[in-house]
């Protein structure tokens, strides 16, 4: 193999060794350039060694890098961390070269043009820049990664492990407040923590949940342990978006498999399993359960929102009046808050409607990729990444902003349903699982009518 990532992987090993030595040297030394320098030769090593536990880390580290441990880091470990997914990407692209990307990414790629262009009108130029760069960069690195990174299915198990682990990591380090409105949080995060926990914890999840599908024996055993413990701390957080996101993302999967569960040997359990979550949801939601029932499941639309509908009527009204957008970062110089939480209308409001058409389309695209991946057999990665998708684009209508962990897990997603097409075409599976959605494309893909296949349901 070529380049830095044919190297044999010893010297990588010792590289960061001597990088992890530096930065320990210069921090006790208080030398701030060599500690940062052995961070960021630690950070490269890792990155090649392990870039998709690497991006992992990326998409969680909101929720870890404010922990003591990590205080001795001269710059925002982020930082410090898409260094190294930059690095990985470029040696997996030196050292197994680059595909094309899937033409859906040009919504991307067009929208990220247009963000950038935005600051030439902002209100706040500094402001406006900071929100464009961090999008064009930690935003849209998520996005476009795994074009680089994931080439076939052991990628997608070791992303999905990082995933997993690391959510567990952020679990392990979450702080309970005594706010019956925000019951626990990351730690290090006065406002808004307990969404980011409730995100992290929802994508670790479903990373657990796909371990267990694909790995069997002590591996499995993890998986189901990681996964009860990702599923009792999001119920717990408080996150409203979330769990209304967990409900449709769950209502998804039952209809796209309910016909194959009801005449399987499955249903009852399947239904004693709904049953048991059922009960077990309030006791283990804690403090948030009185959360949930006076603002989430209620009629009250105004006890729903809270302040937020005069948030969305504000950032509804500024859309309408700057077609083209009030320019990057203009929503919070305008106003004086910080985004409109909801994504359509922070893209509306600051970058005009065309980006939001964009990213629109962009949506569209991602949801339909993964629909393909199914043609050959990758039933478990196209519903979980579904399942993603919707739960994380159900909690963007109501909070989260442009570029923060989230959103980074949502732009994860979208890359991640373009890029399975090309994956599963790569690697067909012996035998696809005949379930109502694989039929129907199974159907699609050779000519035969949709009725000619016993049991055939409506596509996802």
């Amino acid at each position: 193999m070529r380049g830095a990532a044919g190297q044999p992987r010893r010297l990588l090993y010792v590289a960061g060794a001597v990088g992890a030595a530096t930065a320990l040297l210069g921090h006790l030394a208080g030398a701030r350039p060599i500690t940062l320098a052995g961070a960021a030769a630690v950070v490269a090593c890792a990155g090649i060694l392990a870039p998709e536990l690497t991006l992992a880390l990326l998409i969680v580290i909101a929720g870890i890098k404010d922990a003591s441990f990590l205080a001795f880091l001269p710059v925002d470990a982020t930082v410090l961390v898409a260094a190294g997914v930059l690095a990985a990407m470029a040696a997996r692209a030196w050292s197994r070269g680059v595909r094309p990307f899937p033409p859906a990414a040009v919504f991307g790629l067009l929208l990220a043009m247009l963000v950038m262009a935005a600051v030439l009108w902002s209100p706040d130029p500094v402001g406006g820049l900071d929100e464009a760069l961090r999008f064009e960069t930690l935003t849209l690195m998520a996005f476009f990664a795994p074009f680089v990174l994931i080439r076939d299915a052991d990628d997608v198990s070791r992303l999905m492990v990082g995933l997993a682990a690391f959510s567990v990591v952020v679990v392990l380090l979450a702080v309970p407040t005594g706010d019956p409105n925000q019951p626990l949080s990351v730690v290090g995060t006065s406002s808004g923590g307990e969404i980011e926990l409730a995100s992290d914890c929802a994508v670790g999840l479903f990373a657990a949940v796909y371990l267990v599908m694909r790995h069997r024996g002590p591996a499995r055993l993890l998986a189901i342990a990681a996964g009860l413990l990702l599923a009792k701390t999001m119920v717990a957080a408080g996150s409203r978006g979330i769990i209304a996101g967990l409900l449709l993302a769950l209502a998804y999967l039952a209809v796209v498999t309910w016909r194959s569960w009801v005449r399987g040997r499955r249903f009852w359990l399947v239904l004693a399993s709904v049953a048991a979550l059922a009960v077990a949801i309030p006791q283990v939601a804690g403090v948030g359960l009185a959360r949930y029932r006076s603002q989430l499941f209620t009629e009250n639309t105004s006890a729903v929102l809270g302040q937020r509908t005069y948030i969305f009527d504000t950032a509804r009204d500024l859309a309408v009046n700057h077609p083209l957008g009030l320019g990057a970062g203009g929503f919070q110089h305008v106003t004086g808050l910080a985004y409109p939480h909801n994504i359509e209308l922070h893209l509306a409001v600051n970058f005009g409607l065309p980006t939001l058409s964009l990213f629109l389309l962009l949506v569209g695209a991602a949801w339909s990729a993964r629909r393909r991946a199914l043609r050959y057999g990758w039933r478990a990665e196209s519903i979980g990444v579904g399942m993603l998708m919707i739960i994380l684009v159900a909690d963007s209508q109501v909070s989260n902003g442009l570029n923060n962990s989230p959103s980074r897990c949502m732009w994860l997603a979208f890359g991640l349903a373009l890029v399975l097409p090309r994956l599963a075409a790569a690697a067909p599976r012996a035998q696809p699982a005949p379930a109502a959605e694989t039929r129907y494309h199974e159907a699609s893909a050779t000519g035969v009518p949709r009725g000619a296949l016993r049991g055939a349901g409506s596509p996802a």
